[in-house]
């Protein structure tokens, strides 16, 4: 049989989508990931998966909706409404069939218990398990990986945001296999370990940009206070200086960083413009 896998952060906006053909390989992607919750159909129920132990061991909440969440119309529908898509060739995933009706699904159960706007959820990201190393449940504690206190991930982690440290994390739990793909991100650090001075100065910048991927998702339910808005500002006004310094690097990964790169300065003029750095709690 297939799996179909989607996962999303709601504060975070992002959004995953997989498939696989071993119950015991979704178990290990389910314990990679560590969800609150995961919503399945019946058919989740009766084959093999141990459920009682997601929600014993690994404290998950398991819930199996009704059949018509899981109807392929409907889901794909609910994607191309979702992410104004006119095909699902458009989205990325046309090849992803059961990941099609995972993430569909899971869309439709989002906007029926969340109740309020998904618009920030704007992107869909396939991948490939087999682009990562697999590391079963057991290998992931027994390598200590990023779950106790002294972890790989605490040995590593330096960075300067939380959304660095989260995507550190998910380099981490996901290591490359593709040759090609190594080389790259490895290329990637020589440069930056190559030119120290500037990459503290890059550091210094990020030092003051908050969690822009949580700040837009309160943004977008309408319950960022003012607060919020003048940490995105803040953060904002960092990014000119950052896409003007990773010019200084050679190679493939950081050029292609630093053309997609938006400053969004407009963006910070607007925001700038229509509040004010004292304003107290509301």
């Amino acid at each position: 049989g297939c799996f179909g896998i989607s996962t999303a952060d709601i504060s975070t906006g992002q959004c995953f989508v997989t498939e696989m053909d071993k119950p015991r390989r979704l178990v290990d992607e389910i314990t990679k990931f560590m969800p609150a919750e995961i919503i399945c159909n019946q058919s989740f129920l009766l084959c093999g998966i141990d459920v009682e132990d997601l929600r014993t061991r690994l404290h998950i909440c398991v819930n199996a909706l009704e059949d018509w969440y899981f109807d392929d119309d409907i889901c794909r529908r609910t994607l191309q409404e979702q992410f104004h898509a006119a095909t699902m060739e458009g989205l990325g995933i046309a090849d992803y069939n059961c990941g099609t009706i995972a993430a569909g699904a899971l869309f439709q159960y989002l906007h029926e218990t969340q109740k309020s706007d998904l618009s920030h959820m704007n992107s869909i990201t396939p991948y490939v398990t087999d682009k990562y190393m697999l590391i079963d449940s057991s290998s992931r504690r027994n390598l200590e990986l990023v779950e106790t206190l002294r972890s790989l991930l605490w040995v590593l982690d330096k960075t300067r945001t939380a959304m660095g440290a989260r995507l550190l994390r998910s380099y981490v739990e996901q290591p490359l296999i593709d040759e090609d793909e190594i080389n790259a991100r490895l290329d990637a650090v020589e440069a930056l370990t190559g030119q120290a001075m500037i990459r503290e100065e890059i550091r210094e910048y990020l030092r003051p940009v908050y969690d822009l991927e949580r700040l837009v998702g309160r943004i977008s339910y309408q319950s960022a206070n003012p607060r919020d808005l003048i940490a995105f500002k803040s953060s904002l006004q960092m990014l000119p200086y950052i896409k003007q310094l990773l010019n200084s690097f050679d190679g493939d990964a950081l050029a292609q960083i630093q053309e997609d790169l938006d400053p969004l300065e407009d963006l910070y003029q607007l925001v700038d413009a229509a509040i004010v750095d004292d304003t107290p709690y509301l």
